[in-house]
């Protein structure tokens, strides 16, 4: 089951109102576009181009949004162990639900990325990592409760200096 499968199917009603007024924003800096292009060219230029922002990123930017302000997780990096009697990596997790709302449902991702001290490096070993993992926690998470998680990486030797980082989404 996709991210975004698991994300649209848990909409409550304050996702559907903001995801509304993104649509009737759009829409309005169409219409003004539409008016604009006979007074103004350029003020409708900026309004289209206003409109394909909004179409753009504003579904990523509200959906950070409403992550940060209705649900809340936070994440934290326990231990993490590499086995020597086989190539087995473990990574142990716990979840804190800071929301007001029970969660029944967290994606969490643990990503292994090279370790450097370079900025530009740190960047762009985020967006290639050495393994990438995402485990699905069915059970319940009560506000304030906390929960241990452990991701097993499989076929895994650390030869390199690593790091982990951790992501949680929970619904």
């Amino acid at each position: 089951m996709s991210s975004l499968h698991v994300y649209a199917s848990r909409f409550s009603l304050i996702d559907y109102i903001a995801y509304a007024w993104l649509v009737l924003i759009f829409f309005m800096a169409i219409f003004l576009a539409i008016v604009l292009v006979k007074k103004s060219v350029k003020l409708a230029g900026l309004s289209l181009l206003f409109a394909l922002i909004v179409l753009f990123a504003g579904p990523f930017l509200l959906k950070n949004t409403l992550d940060q302000h209705l649900r809340p997780i936070q994440v934290t990096l326990q231990s993490q162990k590499q086995l020597h009697f086989s190539d087995i990596f473990i990574v142990d997790v716990s979840l804190q639900n800071l929301s007001k709302n029970p969660f029944s449902i967290c994606l969490v991702e643990a990503r292994i990325v090279q370790k450097s001290e370079s900025t530009l490096k740190k960047i762009l070993y985020k967006l290639k990592p050495l393994r990438k993992k995402t485990i699905t926690s069915n059970d319940e998470l009560a506000p304030s409760q906390s929960k241990e998680l452990q991701i097993v990486f499989d076929n895994y030797n650390a030869e390199l200096p690593m790091d982990v980082l951790l992501d949680a989404r929970c619904y």
